[in-house]
């Protein structure tokens, strides 16, 4: 079998066995792909590099080459532009500030490949802050094949500083070195100093404070504990804490059950202590979980199932918004001599105890997936994923690497349509956008804001309301606009946006009109009258005439005509307890155009009740038959429903009121004194009361 390179190809080879495909409450579109200039495709970072507030992606092509992807916002990229690492072949890339100018940099590992001898390499880009970037800069990375790198202020001095983990296995020698180039501060580093990593083939490497002393430490996957590495061994996870100075202590090995591969830390069992996760070369122990004792120390590791014959790399983010980390991992689907066509991508939900639920297997858009990112790449909400698909001549000749995106559609599906109460409308009157949001699972939650749109200039916003959010506007221009709402999603909905709709505004002689609202009481209560009073004006024409319409967003309440004086009333004593938003819409006439007034929140409240019961005859005598007579009185309305009579613990009966009293008699109280109560649980519109009275048996 031919190899590009071989030692990504010597790392492809190491599997154990094939996991069966399992499903978890997490989806995703169909995976977008997005073709490099080269073949590699070995990581991939995410990262807003133009400062829009969109988030971009970074990723090694291979063939000395990195490709920017810059975000549209809506979850498509553009075609990558590429740079050159000036002959280093690519295998790791981090974003970070390094010359603290406020505008993201990209640093990359890789390996320059000779004749005889082999070097590593770090190569900084600096970036202008709209997305492209300076020629490199090369800094020898101090072993012959560096793969992993990642940023961090190691000697307290306010500066970021690079490491790098150094040597594979592939040496043919013990070499397990990483290496600390720290940084001057504009962007320029130290030479080099190596450490030993503590065990051999230091592939890949994490860095946060593992012991809460503020110093930053290490986690690094050695792929062997012996030289040469072979297919069958396991590696060590190592642990080096840091001193604070760029000095770290020994390495501490754990046993990660597998080939380690990626490290990450995260606290995924909610004790606030971090934990390390690990991409372990095998599909059956695709990733390991050891869980941190907070003082720098680790628990031993608990393997799970990836769902594929190679775990390359993972990253962690939470998919479902339960507030619990996930865990993404990219199977790279390589066999021991044969490579698989598709690659994937799994997601393993995690339970919020350290432990995860079996994977959800997705393609990842290429033949080798290894490097996984994720971030919100349409704005939506919801954690996507961007995956690197490395390209080799093993893999059915294939020398093309590739970018898939998959985004989330974890969430409730929702639909937004929108209308316009009036199209064609007429320059200067006033039309209503109402849009509509939907789901299987019923309305958004009230209060939730919908933003409308003419192209792409915000008109304003509403906010919803049983699922409808309305937006009044009379200042569009005389032509068609095109007008859509969005929905932004929550924390179980998903965003969603309306159809575009064609406004048509005709040019117009008529008057404009205002139109206003009041209420003559609000809050009202439950059965009080409400005369909702509207007045139209215009700019010194003839006074309006016709129609008014008042309404909410459940519907029509009720028509009123305008007098001389350009005022309408409508009055109502039926609204249920809640709040209205009511709006008054006039319909024009001849002279004048239509207008809306603003939201009126109605606010009615619930009606008291008061209760009272009497008995006779009372004193009674034993099994004599006694009348219980409860009345519920309300200041505005005849209660109606059922009352609950009770003696002590015991139900006497329900009945139900009839003009607002109910009646119960029994004979089978027991001799001596008993609190019969009475008890009205009332309604949405009514408040519930009670009363008692104590009953003498002699």
């Amino acid at each position: 079998m031919s190899c590009s390179y071989p030692p990504l190809c010597r790392v492809l080879l190491f599997i154990l066995t094939f996991a069966p495909i399992a499903f978890s409450q997490v989806s995703f579109l169909p995976v977008v792909t997005y073709q490099s200039e080269a073949n590699g495709g070995w990581a991939v970072v995410s990262v807003d590099l133009n400062s829009d507030g969109v988030l971009d992606l970074a990723v090694t092509e291979g063939s000395a080459l990195i490709g920017v992807l810059l975000g549209n916002g809506d979850g498509t990229f553009k075609s990558p532009v590429s740079y050159s690492t000036n002959g280093i072949i690519p295998t790791d890339i981090v974003a970070a500030d390094v010359n603290s100018d406020g505008k993201p940099d990209v640093i990359v590992s890789g390996i320059v490949f000779g004749s005889s001898t082999n070097a590593g390499a770090v190569a900084v880009f600096l970036g202008k802050g709209d997305g492209s970037f300076q020629s490199p800069v090369i800094y020898d990375s101090g072993g012959p094949y560096t793969y992993s790198l990642a940023t961090a202020d190691f000697n307290s001095d306010g500066k970021l500083d690079i490491v790098v983990a150094d040597c594979s296995p592939v040496t043919g020698s013990s070499c397990g070195l990483f290496g600390i180039l720290l940084g001057n501060g504009d962007g320029t580093f130290q030479p080099v100093v190596t450490h030993d990593s503590g065990g051999v083939g230091a592939w890949a490497l994490t860095v946060a404070d593992l012991n809460a002393d503020h110093k930053p430490d290490l986690v690094i996957a050695d792929l062997c504990t012996s030289s040469f590495c072979p297919d069958s061994s396991d590696g060590v996870v190592a642990v080096l804490l840091g001193n604070g100075d760029g000095t770290f202590k020994s390495p501490v090995t754990y046993d990660s059950l597998g080939r380690p591969l990626v490290p990450a830390v995260a606290d995924v069992n909610g004790d606030g202590k971090p934990d390390i996760l690990v991409a372990n070369g095998q599909g059956g122990r695709g990733l390991a979980v050891l869980l941190g004792n907070g003082d720098g120390t680790f628990q031993a590791a608990v393997t799970y199932n990836v769902g594929k014959k190679f775990a390359s790399s993972l990253a962690i983010a939470d998919f479902n918004n339960d507030g619990k980390p996930d865990v993404a991992v990219s199977d790279c689907g390589s066999g021991q001599f044969t490579c698989e066509t598709i690659g994937s991508v799994s997601v393993l939900l995690g339970k919020g105890d350290g432990t995860f639920k079996r994977p959800a297997i997705f393609n990842s858009g290429g033949q080798t997936s290894v490097g996984v990112a994720v971030g919100d790449f349409n704005r939506d909400g919801w954690v996507d994923i961007a995956v690197a698909n490395c390209g080799i001549s093993a893999c059915n000749g294939t020398q093309v690497g590739v970018t898939g995106v998959l985004l989330n559609n974890t969430g409730v599906a929702t639909k937004t349509s929108l209308t316009s109460s009036l199209n064609p409308s007429v320059e200067g009157q006033a039309v209503v956008f109402t849009a509509a949001v939907t789901s299987n699972s019923g309305p958004p939650p009230n209060g939730e804001v919908v933003t409308f749109y003419n192209g792409s200039s915000k008109l304003g916003t509403g906010m919803l309301n049983a699922g409808f959010a309305t937006l009044l506007i009379s200042t569009l221009p005389p032509g068609t606009s095109s007008i859509t709402a969005t929905y932004p999603g929550d924390s179980s909905l998903v965003a969603s946006t309306s159809t575009v709709l064609r406004q048509v505004v005709n040019p117009t002689s008529k008057l404009p009109t205002v139109t206003t609202l009041a209420s003559s009481l609000t809050p009202s209560v439950y059965g009080q009258a409400v005369s909702l009073i509207a007045n139209v004006t215009n700019r010194g024409g003839p006074t309006p005439t016709g129609k008014i319409n008042f309404s909410w967003s459940g519907g029509s309440i009720g028509t009123a005509m305008l007098n001389a004086n350009g005022a309408a009333t409508l009055t109502r004593s039926n609204l249920n307890a809640g709040t209205f938003p009511i709006v008054a819409t006039y319909l024009g006439d001849g002279s004048n155009l239509n207008s809306q007034s603003a939201i009126l929140s109605q606010v009615v409240s619930p009606a008291t009740s008061k209760a009272t019961i009497t008995s006779a005859p009372n004193p009674s005598s034993a099994g004599q038959a006694v009348t219980f007579t409860a009345k519920i009185t309300s200041p505005t309305v005849t209660p109606t429903g059922p009352v609950t009579f009770t003696a002590g613990n015991t139900i006497l009966g329900t009945v139900q009121l009839n003009k607002g009293t109910a009646t119960l008699t029994t004979s089978s109280l027991p001799i001596g004194s008993t609190v019969v109560k009475v008890k009205y649980s009332g309604n949405s519109n009514i408040k519930g009361s009670s009363a008692s009275i104590t009953e003498v048996v002699q």
